[in-house]
């Protein structure tokens, strides 16, 4: 009884001893899991120590066996509770370390979206000052066209008036023609008359130099009519390049819409992706 009760002292000194070590391994508990694992080590150790004790000096009564039964499952229950604290510990370091880790990279990409968003800013003062460019440049070519319609529009004006001219001289061209003819029959018919032919010579000689005045002046209207139509047809050649050429600047001016529309739909996608 006296040899029990001597290792019971024994055994109660030894928990002492590993509870003034766990409580400081729990004062300590932010060093590391490693720190946690000595405790419960030692006591599954204190375990196994008093059962070979227990075995090598013999069995001991019934009361002393529940004594030390009883504080046997105290000290499994500590070991236990320590281990899950040193799971949740190990746990929450974990936790802990992916949460830095997940910290760390949103800032990153935080960094990398305030670049974007300058890149971003830079591209569309860039763009804006395209379109104040464009819409100078677009400005212009209007200016250009109308002043080319305009100039179409007298260019026209002025062939149908040189068209208008050539039909009067057309007409011209025709009464002479045809008073000549008269002037031919008349002189022929004079000529057949030998009474009236010192008269009909007279008329003849003026009605020669009438004629000789009818076509000088023939002559001059057919060089007028020679020049009203090469200057109709450079009009007409002149009017034709300028319509090829408002053609062009209309279609030069669809393609700078389009493009300006272009670019203004991208600016606006890409600022609405930074937004995102």
């Amino acid at each position: 009884m006296e040899r029990s009760q001597s290792q019971v002292d024994a055994l109660q000194q030894k928990l002492t001893e590993n509870h003034g070590s766990s409580s400081i391994s729990s004062n300590n508990l932010h060093l590391g899991p490693l720190s946690m694992c000595g405790p419960c080590e030692y006591y599954r150790a204190d375990e196994e120590t008093w059962t070979a004790l227990s075995s090598e000096e013999g069995s001991l009564d019934e009361q002393d066996g529940v004594y030390i039964s009883e504080l046997l499952k105290s000290v499994q229950m500590v070991t236990d509770v320590m281990e899950s604290l040193v799971k949740r510990i190990i746990m929450a370091e974990s936790e802990t370390a992916i949460e830095k880790q997940k910290v760390t990279v949103g800032q990153e990409e935080i960094k990398k979206k305030a670049v974007q968003i300058e890149n971003m800013s830079i591209k569309l003062e860039e763009m804006e000052q395209f379109a104040m460019g464009t819409n100078s440049i677009l400005n212009e070519m209007r200016q250009r066209v109308e002043d080319l319609v305009e100039e179409t529009s007298r260019q026209r004006q002025r062939a149908a008036e040189n068209e208008q001219e050539l039909c009067r001289v057309k007409q011209d061209f025709e009464s002479l023609k045809s008073y000549v003819s008269t002037l031919i029959s008349v002189r022929e018919t004079l000529l057949s008359s030998e009474k009236q032919f010192q008269t009909i010579e007279k008329h003849f000689e003026r009605l020669v130099a009438k004629t000789s005045q009818l076509e000088n002046e023939k002559m001059q209207k057919e060089a007028e009519v020679q020049k009203l139509m090469e200057e109709n047809v450079r009009l007409s050649a002149l009017l034709d390049k300028k319509e090829a050429q408002l053609v062009a600047m209309n279609e030069q001016c669809k393609k700078f819409s389009v493009f300006f529309s272009f670019v203004i739909a991208n600016a606006k996608g890409d600022d609405r992706l930074s937004e995102k």
